[in-house]
């Protein structure tokens, strides 16, 4: 793209941005309102700067500083076209040895078990549980933030995932609600970044499982057992809790065969770049690593015109890692 600054701005260039902003609102439809955003102009101001009466003028009174701001949207667009055709599509889920794993643990756990994932981060175990969600009824996927910090929050974003958007009351009327919402329905509520729950919260959950049944399962690094499991040396609320588990599995990280799907998803045949994907793969960050990799990888080796090889993952790989891979 074009440095503005560098710009000059003379009459043909206005001209050209007022023609093309004209021609660009008759063929996509939008509104003068809704070019505001992204020119960063008001619809009136963009409005008579087309009709060229802008400060009763074509040319002078700042319309060249709006013909800048077009130009500016007009190069984003650009750019943005440009790299849906030269990015790649980012597959769809796609089996592996880690997904199997956690879906046979939720499916478990939807028969009305508390359970637990333990895996680091990049292998899979959010997408599983989310493909898990769509393929099965009554599982609802919560996602815990490090800012729910009460009882309150946990239930609201319980019943947000059920479907009660407007869900407010106190903490007892907001947990007694997700138990009315739960009852009778073999339901299996799936925390993910379960490492985020407090002591409160996991006691909370542990109360609707003994009073409904309801499938629980705990997905997150390893804090998450050894947060229960060291707590409830202390806190005998904790042990309640712990002792109620009825399967715990780790997943120490990515399996080589998941990385080898995560090549054939995103259609690599090199033999040595498949070998740096599972080396890659092996890293803290995992398959997530090698899905931005192989994006940034592809993107190169279409923008060069050539095939995808090892090299342009190693490049990739650079561009993200502090300690590339050698080509």
């Amino acid at each position: 793209m074009n440095n503005v600054n560098e710009i000059e701005t003379t009459h043909d260039f206005i001209d050209d941005q007022r023609e093309w902003l004209i021609a660009h609102k008759r063929e996509t439809g939008f509104s003068w309102s809704r070019l505001e955003t992204p020119i960063n102009r008001p619809s009136s101001t963009l409005s008579m700067f087309c009709a060229g009466n802008y400060n009763k003028s074509k040319y002078l009174g700042g319309n060249d500083r709006i013909a800048l701001d077009v130009y500016r949207y007009r190069q984003t667009l650009l750019a943005q076209q440009q790299l849906r055709i030269d990015a790649p599509e980012k597959p769809k889920f796609f089996d592996t040895k880690a997904s199997r794993i956690v879906m046979g643990l939720l499916t478990w756990a939807q028969r009305g078990r508390i359970v637990v994932c333990v895996a680091p981060p990049g292998i899979g175990k959010t997408e599983a549980a989310r493909e898990y969600g769509d393929r099965a009824s009554n599982a609802i996927y919560i996602r815990c933030r490090k800012s729910m910090k009460t009882i309150s929050a946990l239930c609201t974003a319980v019943l947000i995932a059920l479907g009660n958007k407007s869900a407010r009351g106190s903490a007892d009327a907001l947990s007694r609600w997700v138990v009315s919402e739960l009852k009778n329905k073999g339901a299996l509520l799936m925390f993910d970044d379960a490492q985020h729950l407090t002591l409160d919260m996991l006691e909370e959950i542990r109360g609707w499982w003994d009073e409904i049944s309801v499938g629980v399962a705990f997905i997150g690094n390893e804090h998450v057992s050894s947060q229960m499991e060291g707590e409830a040396r202390t806190a005998p609320y904790l042990a309640q809790l712990f002792s109620r588990v009825a399967q715990t599995v780790v997943i120490p990280q990515a399996y080589p065969e998941d990385a080898e799907a995560l090549a054939a998803a995103w259609g690599v045949e090199d033999e040595k770049a498949v070998d740096l994907v599972k080396e890659i793969a092996s890293r803290p960050g995992g398959l997530r690593d090698c899905t931005w990799t192989l994006e940034n990888a592809i993107t190169i080796a279409r923008s060069q015109g050539q095939e995808l090889t090892r090299k342009h993952v190693a490049e990739a790989f650079a561009q993200r890692a502090s300690r590339p891979i050698a080509a």
